[in-house]
């Protein structure tokens, strides 16, 4: 991104209007096509992170005849901090105090999934506007408005201006950590020196991703911990914290990036309830439902003469609360016990339920 200061011609728009009313009135010699422009941004939001200041806008792809645009377009960043604010683009695209241009070469480097972020710290800012340090930005009320640019003379229609005031950020919360239980990733930080009564908001993208402008925690938080129960297994994800300001769309910087993977590795409870009967001829067991909103299946074990290890009856799963063992011989002890698995990949299966004990009577 560099800086120049631009004398601007009349809006795309202006422009474009005055082709059209040309067109009307008494019949005559047939005027040309009317000229392509690129497409206007339509809005711009902002927002302050710390001592940057981030303006966010649609990416620009097309000419208003839907053509794409070509490689020498930029994005002209106009800024003023004259109040009162110009009201009118024309009022300020003639005058602004500093321009930044994009060239298209750089776009990828703000991009933000069909969106493009652009920071521009404080004291850049300062720095353009020819003051001291970025200190002496407060208190200032910031304007801008963006163009798009073709060839180096080919203007869009301006954005709408935004003008934005800006704030004394808070400090970032300390450090941060992430810790993966079975209702989701739960996150935690400390609160910035000196330790007051802070506010925080938690931003969460996908790994790779990019972050988004809302935060996922729906009001602000007045404690140092959050449970993300929304986190879907097995995916990455990435989470900073920011301390809230009382101004409106004022944070600090980031916390530490905190990351984890949800992973299932919480397994059911055991079984309760099991009992065992003698019934035609075979060894019936039955149990109460486990309540775990993630289980699969169940799986059966028995044990002879009651030293003997585990067999495992059932290879595969059940999903009924009961199981006949017809395979049984009279006179023998049989202990039987249920464990519970769910879902997860690999499954996670619980202990071993209490056993139930039972001896087949007479001939098999």
């Amino acid at each position: 991104m560099r800086l120049r200061i631009l004398t601007l011609p009349i809006a795309a728009s202006v422009v474009g209007a005055a082709l059209v009313m040309g067109a009307c009135g008494k019949k005559g010699p047939p005027l040309p096509p009317l000229r392509s422009y690129p497409e206007a941004v339509p809005r711009i939001s902002s927002r302050q992170i710390g001592d940057r200041v981030v303006l966010s806008f649609p990416r620009p792809t097309t000419r208003t005849d839907g053509t794409p645009l070509a490689p020498d377009t930029e994005i002209d960043i106009l800024m003023t901090a004259r109040e009162p604010a110009p009201r009118r683009p024309l009022e300020f695209t003639q005058n602004p105090d500093v321009t930044w241009a994009i060239p298209r070469a750089e776009w990828d480097a703000y991009a933000q999934g069909r969106r493009l972020d652009v920071g521009i710290s404080l004291g850049r800012i300062a720095t353009s506007l020819r003051l001291p340090d970025a200190a002496t930005l407060k208190g200032h009320k910031l304007s801008f408005l963006i163009l798009v640019v073709e060839g180096g003379r080919k203007h869009s229609a301006p954005s709408e201006i935004e003008s934005f005031p800006l704030c004394e950020a808070p400090p970032p919360p300390a450090g941060g950590a992430i810790e993966v239980v079975e209702e989701g990733l739960r996150l935690s930080w400390s609160p910035p020196a000196p330790v007051g009564a802070f506010r925080y908001v938690i931003y969460r993208r996908e790994d790779g991703g990019p972050m988004p402008d809302t935060p996922i925690t729906p009001t602000p938080l007045e404690t140092t911990t959050y449970l993300d129960t929304s986190a879907v297994l097995g995916k990455p994800y990435r989470y900073v914290a920011r301390v809230l300001s009382g101004a409106l769309h004022c944070e600090s910087a980031d916390s530490t990036e905190m990351s984890a993977t949800r992973v299932d590795t919480f397994p059911p409870a055991p079984p309760e309830g099991l009992a065992a009967v003698v019934e035609n001829g075979a060894i019936r067991l039955f149990w109460r439902p486990n309540r775990d909103p993630d289980l699969h299946g169940y799986r059966v074990y028995r044990s002879e003469g009651g030293g003997a290890e585990w067999k495992l009856l059932t290879p595969d799963e059940i999903t009924t609360t009961s199981y006949t063992d017809r395979d049984v011989t009279a006179g023998v002890v049989y202990s039987y016990a249920v464990t519970a698995r769910d879902g997860a990949v690999p499954p996670n299966e619980s202990g071993k339920s209490q056993p139930a004990v039972e001896t087949m009577e007479g001939g098999r």
